[in-house]
Formats: C-alpha cells, sequence, structure tokens
C-alpha cells in the first residue's frame, strides 16, 4: 500500500546512503508524502464517542456562538463606560466559557494524542490550543490584578503588557466559523489566494509609485511656470505634494476614497498631456487592472475548491482498503 511504500521511503533515508545518493529536495519531498500519508488509528470509547455525538457538536456550537453574543456585549460596553470596573457577570461568563473550551481541548488531546498536532485539523486545532493558552493567561492576569489592587492599591503597571492576551476574547469568534461548513470552504479558497493577493498588491503599489512619480514631476512644473494666485496651493500640496501623497490621491481617486473629479481638477492645471494620462489611469485601473485581478482571485479560488488528484486517489484507496476490511 501507499502507507508502506511511503514508511519504506523513510527507512530508506534514514539508512540509504549506501545504495543512492539522496538529494536534499529529494529528502524533503519523501518526508513530506510519509508525513501527508500518516492515518490516524482509529479511537473509541466514552471520550471518542462523546467528541464525535451530535449533542456535543451542538453544544459546542451554540456555546461558540453564545460567547460571541457576550463579547459583543461586553465591547459595547467597555466603550461606554471607559475606566469603570465592569460588571462581575461578564467574568464569571468568560470562567464558564473558558472552562468549557479547557475541558473540550483536554478531551480532544487525550482521543486524539499527537495526532490532535499533527493530523488532518492540525491547523484548527493548534488555533484552539493557543486561544486556550492566552485565555489561561489573561484569566491569571485578571485574578493577579484583583489580588495586587487589594494589596497595593492598584499599582500594576508592570502587568500592562499580558492586557495583550484580551485579544483573544476577539480571535475566539473566529471559532464560529468551524460551526458552518460553507463559512469554512470560504476561508480555505481565501487562504488559497493569499499568495496571488500578495503579488497583485505588490503590482498595484508599483503601478501607483510608477503614477505617482509622472505626476509628481507634471505638478512640479505647474507649480515652477504659473501664478500661485490661478490655483489653490494648499490644495494642490495636500493633493501631489509629495509621491506618497500623490499615490495615496490616485489610489482614492480610482477606489471611490474621494471623487476623482477633485483629482482631475488639479491635474488639468498642468496641461492636456496630464490631462488625458489621469483620465487614461482612470480607465485602466477601474476597467483593466481590478477586473483582471479579480478574475486571477477567482480563478485560485475555483481551483482550491477542486479536491487535488493526488489527494483523490489516496481518498479512493482508503475508501477500499476500508470496504476490504469490512467484508473479511
Amino acid at each position: 500500500t501507499a502507507r508502506k511504500e511511503s514508511t519504506a521511503s523513510v527507512a530508506q533515508l534514514g539508512s540509504g546512503h549506501e545504495h543512492i545518493t539522496m538529494t536534499p529536495y529529494k529528502a524533503f519531498h519523501n518526508m513530506v508524502k510519509w508525513w501527508s500519508h500518516l492515518d490516524e488509528p482509529d479511537r473509541s470509547g466514552c471520550a471518542f464517542s462523546l467528541l464525535e455525538s451530535r449533542i456535543f457538536n451542538s453544544l459546542s456550537s451554540a456555546v461558540i456562538i453564545m460567547h460571541a453574543v457576550v463579547v459583543t456585549m461586553s465591547s459595547d460596553w467597555e466603550v461606554n463606560n471607559v475606566g469603570q470596573k465592569a460588571p462581575e457577570s461578564f467574568h464569571y461568563m468568560e470562567m464558564i466559557f473558558l472552562g468549557f473550551y479547557a475541558l473540550e481541548l483536554i478531551l480532544r488531546v487525550y482521543v486524539h494524542r499527537w495526532f490532535f498536532f499533527i493530523g488532518e485539523n492540525a491547523g484548527w486545532n493548534w488555533f484552539d490550543f493557543f486561544l486556550v493558552v492566552f485565555s489561561l493567561v489573561d484569566f491569571a492576569y485578571l485574578v493577579f490584578q484583583m489580588t495586587v489592587t487589594d494589596a497595593t492599591g492598584g499599582n500594576v503597571s508592570f502587568m500592562r503588557l499580558f492586557r495583550l492576551f484580551k485579544i483573544t476574547k476577539i480571535l475566539r469568534t473566529i471559532r464560529i466559523i468551524k460551526v458552518f461548513r460553507e463559512l469554512s470552504m470560504m476561508v480555505e479558497s481565501f487562504t488559497k489566494c493569499v499568495v496571488a493577493m500578495f503579488w497583485g498588491l505588490v503590482l498595484l503599489v508599483f503601478l501607483l509609485y510608477i503614477f505617482a512619480l509622472v505626476f509628481v514631476q507634471g505638478i512640479t512644473e505647474m507649480l515652477r511656470d504659473t501664478d500661485p494666485a490661478d490655483y489653490d496651493l494648499e490644495a494642490v500640496k495636500s493633493q501631489f505634494g509629495s509621491v506618497l501623497d500623490s499615490m495615496l490621491s490616485l489610489y482614492m481617486a480610482v477606489t471611490g476614497g474621494n471623487d476623482w473629479a477633485m483629482y482631475f481638477d488639479t491635474v488639468k492645471l498642468c496641461g492636456l498631456f496630464y490631462t488625458v494620462l489621469f483620465l487614461l489611469y482612470s480607465f485602466f485601473f477601474v476597467f483593466a487592472l481590478f477586473n483582471i485581478m479579480t478574475g486571477v482571485f477567482v480563478e485560485r479560488a475555483l481551483t482550491a475548491a477542486i479536491p487535488d488528484r493526488d489527494e483523490l486517489i489516496w481518498e479512493e484507496q482508503k475508501r477500499l482498503e476500508k470496504q476490504v476490511e469490512e467484508f473479511k
């Protein structure tokens, strides 16, 4: 089977230097292949049955949604009552939610062992693990703050760094994505487009930089050759006073940040060439560049939604092996 072949390749990787020359790339490829073909043994027991039950999954989903509601209420209260002590009910509810998440994490680690960190859902599992750890640190800080406040009158400035862990209250709401399958698929498609989005951003910044340099040169010539009484110098400086200001103005002109006519009136002062260039710039960005980038993202998302051929073959092999075992 493929599992035996992958195991053999790893064994050969460890002791096969006498037979073949193993390049670093081939060694890494074999290791990745072996890692991807690791199968978690079948689990059983009361803890496994509880985690896989529909009742527990429904309860977990309900807790996540309720926690999102509580985080919303707590955030609204804090922004409207700055400097005041939060109601204890919020702390008690946070303790209940933290206890549930910690219990769920312990059960999953107990059932899946090390496969919890390297298995199929390793990404979400690591995310849940760090959320629980940071929440425990935040809770410990809260208890310490209450203790120190009672003892020293609130001198806890050296612990302010730990307040950053409060962001876990916001990150926990991301767990809602796990509840709905369609949301999970959309997030997975988004992650597959990250590389394309990065290079799209690089291309966008580069083109904005080129056009900004051109328009800054035009503005410089206009300021040198015309009378300041013929235009609003402050407005020109705020829009095209530097390359960075020009890039921001050009970006806002094609993304709805400001009306493009405002920048067009300024560019018109530079002459016919820059007027036509600004119109061509707007047309190129709105009708060409943005649509091309959207098409690339859509193509990557559709490709990500299609299962990989090797993955389909591997899943089919596992299904056939399972059927053979059942017939035995």
